[in-house]
């Protein structure tokens, strides 16, 4: 994954909040995935430190898009097959902020045309947060944070 170009984070200040818009490539570079869709399934976060309770006892899923997405081809020989489609990956910690995170494992899957889908890995979107209201989101490569009181910025997307 990589953050779209031109895009704008997901951060409203006073608040520990932060997100991107992404767009994801499949490897290897020089094989296209253009006749293949992907999408991911739902799984409930795994909170850590000041959110490790919270978590075990409440199911936060991180909602994905229902319907396969569709692959196009590569644009070269270095950057993949290009989903066709974004993903909007952000978190906002309610109440005060301390120090921990969550993460998703999420399963991704693919299928080809209507054929069965498989599972064909697991990745981890990433939330962490400080008592300061710092926060930081991961996924597949791809990132971005957020100071507490970093200026209001929303990408149109959101």
């Amino acid at each position: 994954m990589q953050r779209k170009p031109g895009t704008k984070g997901n951060h409203t200040q006073g608040t520990a909040s932060v997100g991107f818009i992404a767009e994801t490539f499949f490897l290897p570079a020089d094989v296209s995935f253009e006749h293949v869709s992907y999408l991911e399934d739902e799984v409930d976060a795994v909170g850590t430190g000041c959110y490790q309770a919270s978590f075990a006892s409440n199911h936060i899923g991180h909602h994905p898009s229902t319907s396969p997405i569709s692959v196009g081809p590569p644009d070269d020989d270095t950057s993949g097959s290009k989903v066709n489609g974004i993903d909007k990956i952000s978190a906002n910690a309610t109440g005060t902020p301390c120090d921990g995170g969550w993460t998703w494992s999420i399963p991704w899957r693919f299928q080809v045309g209507s054929g069965t889908s498989k599972v064909f890995t697991t990745v981890d979107q990433v939330v962490a947060i400080t008592a300061a209201g710092a926060a930081t989101i991961s996924k597949a490569g791809a990132s971005n944070h957020s100071e507490r009181n970093d200026d209001t910025e929303i990408d149109p997307a959101f």
